[in-house]
């Protein structure tokens, strides 16, 4: 149950950052939505559709080859998941979804490469793509299903309610 819930919360944070600003361009001060980014990204991973568009030399160029696939292998990932969550499993699908999974992260760490190389600040919708990738992907490496949930809150606030009361007395 702690599976699915962590997924669909996932998959809801990964959706709303579409709508949210993801990064700020911190030379003209402009911010760029989650939609307009993954097109970007995409099109420009796409040697074909970017033709206008010099990526200074092919190893310098790698990074924006690259950081376009993150989410069509996240929703890969996801038609994995529902193959598996339908027990429609095959020969190695536990493998074949942690690859696409790692190739997803890697592809994410290259995000952040590319970034860097392009002065763009990450902004929340950026933020919570990410925080909605690694919760979708948690279950897939954690038995949520068997970790206990430790909550230290109720004594910690039992001791300030002491401390307070001392204090008045």
């Amino acid at each position: 149950m702690r599976d699915r819930l962590a997924r669909i919360i996932g998959l809801c944070l990964f959706a709303v950052a579409f709508f949210l600003p993801a990064v700020k361009d911190s030379d003209r001060g402009i911010s760029y939505g989650g939609w307009y980014c993954a097109a970007i990204t995409l099109a420009q991973s796409m040697p074909w559709a970017n033709r206008g568009i010099d990526l200074n030399g092919f190893v310098r160029g790698i990074p924006f080859l690259i950081d376009g696939w993150v989410n069509p292998l996240v929703i890969i990932y996801l038609a994995f998941v529902a193959l598996h969550l339908a027990n429609v499993e095959f020969r190695g699908s536990k493998r074949v979804r942690r690859v696409v999974i790692y190739s997803a992260l890697i592809c994410v760490i290259d995000c952040w490469v590319v970034m860097a190389v392009c002065d763009l600040v990450p902004l929340v919708g950026h933020f919570l793509w990410i925080g909605g990738i690694l919760l979708m992907i948690t279950p897939e490496f954690f038995d949520l299903s068997t970790m206990h949930l430790r909550s230290s809150a109720p004594r910690a606030l039992e001791a300030m309610i002491r401390v307070r009361d001392q204090g008045k007395s």
